[in-house]
């Protein structure tokens, strides 16, 4: 199973702040939009798709498709593209999230050729890096920047409720519950706030909020280190702060990378909810695993995000 997870192996927070500018999608497909693609496909469960960016596949369509029984997505980081303007390859951290909780994470490469008028994927070199949790965001960047002849080194990281908070949520809004994901939206809490004027509801209305992920196809999300900040006068709910970077696979065919943060709060039940978020775009719409990293380092409180 493993071997053929190695082989084989947002969406735009509507409800908040977005900073954008247009992107221009006519130039042909780079090497890590095929990478990302590939991955979406994957993760959508189109495998037909997926095999097909493959140059002489070294496994049949069948055993291909078969091997992601126990994956309920996979999250990529990639290094950039080292090589010609025909051939090359990409470094690559995989975090393979499974059915049963666990993650399986890998490291190692990708090659591509230039072929007709496409990249596709010639070969894969990818080892087993940890089976439990995901590593660190230090060892992921350590990784990034070995060579492909470097063999990775175990590396086993932390999980908490925050990070299971961004994951479950994504998952929704990638399998179009948007009704569930929603419910993780926290509601005005009921009151006064310190001023006087009346809670504030950071949501945008369901019909809105469902209607921004029209043009998406599938939504990528990375975190960081959750930044605890605790309750503030008036507002017992608060919790603390997520940095996050969200790429988001258009329907069409391009791509929008967004970093910023959520505020996290809790429900009147203790379980974890998201209060509201503030997002910029990146110049890449493909950011490398190093832009990706070096942006959720970010200190959120910079941000100013209302809460």
């Amino acid at each position: 199973m493993r071997k053929l997870i190695l082989l084989v192996m947002f969406v735009l927070l509507t409800a908040t702040t977005i900073h954008a500018q247009p992107a221009d999608q006519t130039a042909p497909a780079a090497p890590l939009a095929v990478l990302y693609s590939y991955y979406t496909e994957i993760n959508l469960g189109d495998y037909l798709a997926a095999y097909n960016h493959w140059v002489n596949p070294p496994m049949t369509y069948a055993r291909f498709s078969s091997g992601f029984t126990a994956t309920t997505h996979i999250v990529p980081y990639f290094a950039p593209f080292t090589g010609t303007a025909g051939a090359g390859s990409v470094r690559s951290v995989l975090l393979g999230y499974r059915a049963d909780g666990l993650v399986e994470s890998y490291a190692g490469c990708f090659n591509l050729s230039y072929v007709g008028a496409g990249w596709y994927i010639t070969g894969a070199n990818l080892t087993l890096l940890a089976n439990g949790s995901p590593p660190t965001n230090a060892a992921i960047s350590t990784e990034l920047a070995q060579s492909c002849t470097a063999n990775p080194a175990p590396a086993l990281g932390t999980y908490d409720a925050a990070d299971q908070l961004v994951v479950n949520y994504f998952d929704l809004i990638n399998r179009r519950s948007y009704a569930g994901a929603y419910s993780l939206w926290l509601s005005p809490q009921a009151g006064p706030q310190p001023n006087g004027s009346p809670a504030t509801d950071y949501r945008r209305p369901f019909d809105r909020f469902v209607s921004g992920y029209a043009d998406t196809r599938y939504g990528y999300v990375y975190f960081g280190d959750y930044q605890f900040m605790g309750a503030a006068a008036g507002k017992p709910y608060l919790q603390g702060m997520l940095p996050m970077v969200l790429v988001g696979d258009r329907w069409d065919g391009g791509f929008r990378a967004f970093y910023g943060c959520w505020v996290i709060g809790t429900f009147t039940n203790g379980a974890l909810g998201i209060v509201n978020g503030r997002f910029y775009q990146f110049i890449s719409d493909t950011p490398s695993g190093a832009d990706i990293l070096s942006r959720v380092n970010i200190d959120c409180t910079t941000l100013n995000i209302p809460n």
